[in-house]
């Protein structure tokens, strides 16, 4: 078999703007995506995952959201700039109130700027993870001919829980323990055993409301000769995942709406592959690996696969048993106990490098450290904390550098950090010098590993109230979340839509949601 991976660089063109405009509803709705029944299902549409949401880049989304949930809840884009539309963000309590059972919104907001691969989610408590996830891309239209793709496929990872969102909050407040799920699923689709507890003279009994006829593997139909971009989201509440395709290399052209300037096999969302097989009947199995960061690392492992299938004609999945043994990407890691001074950047098979030199300022104006605890002694619920307390630092008006020094305590685990509006960059910290003169690749989410920290660096010109958090959801749910005030100045003053503020007068009518809501 044969394989060509093209590199691409992106192509911003001058179009002129349109409104994509959806609706979308929340609902509870019954589903088996591993086979087992849930009816507590949280969905878009009654999909899940949930409908595309697309526009061009420039254009401007306008998206009314319905609550047809007995629970409050909310949305947020995930990786938009929200430029100017502060209070079209999403998360609750912090742009917003919740929206209430039987109420709807209209967010509003620009996609100036930016192209790529993006995601929605819930963002009320952990209700993304009962199924409140869906893509969001924004298209350059000059992509697939200068890239030289012919087509696209979107590859959805996540985790499933049998349980719902609300017992396994109370789960891991009771306990510390994050709730493991129970599969690991490809564009909503996945397989759980279902005959495993073990019965009498060696038989298995079969878990119970597991149905093994409604269990399925998604299938991607490509052509023969045909390029493909894939785009590549995690949508998982706990999970990291390793990712691969069978005799398929795989070319990363894009990271968080972010072109590269290489090829790189370290990166997350957009890669390139070329198909030239000519048996039209060859099926592969896309599979991914979730890596669960807890006790004993290599027996929490599960795999999921789907197909990728050169048949057209295949409705169904057909059992194939891989040719080829299963190799992954894999992040290289320092010791955290290193004292070398090295210039990590140097390496590309460690770094992706951006397409547009943009390199931050070395100047920094503000600096602060945020040291990341589980606090397990103290209190009745586990607490995971940013400096064991809320966090205010100092602010201004005017744009200005800040260089945020991230070090882990105490929880051993992997934490990606979440900056709710701004790219940042990252890169080695050394402590004997002052500056990072490299170009870092920006990245709205940080992977930052167990007894290590991470340096971040980025100008603040976005004023408004983001939510900085772990976004492992758990943690979040824990406390593991500030709000980072940007341009406060700018924001004195500011008007409140009429929107927000019925929103949040409805939601202090009836203050009798509780910890069960």
């Amino acid at each position: 078999m044969r394989l060509f991976a093209y590199f691409c660089f992106l192509l911003i063109t001058i179009v002129s703007s349109e409104t994509a405009t959806y609706s979308l509803t929340v609902s509870p709705t019954t589903t088996y995506p591993d086979g087992v029944k849930k009816d507590s299902t949280l969905t878009f549409n009654s999909q899940f995952p949930g409908p595309l949401l697309s526009a061009k880049v420039g254009d401007r989304f306008v998206i009314t959201l319905k609550n047809e949930f007995s629970r409050p809840t909310a949305v947020h884009w995930h990786g938009l700039y929200q430029k100017g539309s502060q209070f079209h963000d999403g998360p609750a309590m912090v742009t917003q109130c919740p929206l209430k059972p039987g109420k709807s919104q209209t967010f509003n907001f620009s996609t100036a700027g930016q192209a790529g691969t993006f995601w929605y989610h819930g963002h009320y408590r952990s209700q993304y993870t009962d199924g409140l996830i869906g893509p969001m891309i924004i298209y350059d239209p000059a992509e697939p001919a200068y890239f030289g793709y012919d087509a696209e496929l979107i590859l959805i990872l996540s985790d499933w829980y049998h349980t719902n969102y609300t017992e396994n909050e109370d789960f891991y407040l009771a306990t510390g323990i994050p709730p493991f799920p129970n599969s690991p699923l490809i564009n909503g689709k996945g397989i759980y055993p279902c005959a495993v507890f073990p019965g009498g003279f060696g038989t298995l009994l079969r878990t119970p409301n597991c149905y093994p006829e409604r269990q399925q593997r998604h299938i991607f139909s490509v052509q023969p000769g045909r390029t493909y971009r894939i785009r590549v989201i995690n949508a998982s509440a706990l999970s990291t995942f390793t990712f691969s395709i069978d005799g398929h290399k795989l070319v990363a052209i894009e990271v968080d709406g972010v072109a590269l300037k290489e090829p790189s096999k370290k990166a997350d969302f957009a890669y390139l592959i070329r198909s030239i097989m000519k048996d039209d009947f060859v099926n592969l199995f896309p599979r991914t690996v979730p890596n669960i960061n807890r006790f004993v690392e290599d027996t929490l492992l599960q795999k999921a696969t789907a197909i990728l299938s050169y048949d057209s004609e295949m409705t169904s999945p057909t059992p194939i048993a891989s040719t080829e043994p299963f190799s992954y990407f894999k992040y290289a890691t320092i010791p955290p106990d290193s004292r070398k001074s090295f210039d990590l950047l140097d390496d590309q098979e460690l770094s992706l490098i951006p397409k547009d030199d943009d390199t931050a300022p070395c100047h920094v104006d503000i600096e602060f450290v945020l040291n990341i605890e589980l606090n397990l002694s103290t209190e009745r619920s586990p607490r995971s904390l940013f400096n064991r307390s809320r966090y205010v630092g100092n602010h201004t008006a005017d744009p200005l550098l800040i260089q945020v020094v991230k070090g882990v305590k105490l929880k051993e685990t992997t934490n990606p950090l979440y900056v709710d509006t701004n790219k940042v960059s990252s890169g080695v910290f050394i402590a004997n010098i002052s500056t990072i003169s490299e170009t870092t690749v920006k990245r709205d989410t940080v992977m930052l590993d167990k007894n290590s920290y991470v340096v971040l660096r980025f100008v603040a010109d976005n004023p408004g109230v983001w939510p900085l958090h772990c976004h492992i959801d758990w943690h979040n749910t824990g406390g593991m979340s500030m709000t980072l005030v940007e341009g406060r100045d700018d924001l004195v003053g500011i008007e409140i839509p009429e929107q927000i503020q019925k929103m949040c007068a409805d939601w202090k009518e009836n203050l009798s949601y509780s910890e069960n809501d």
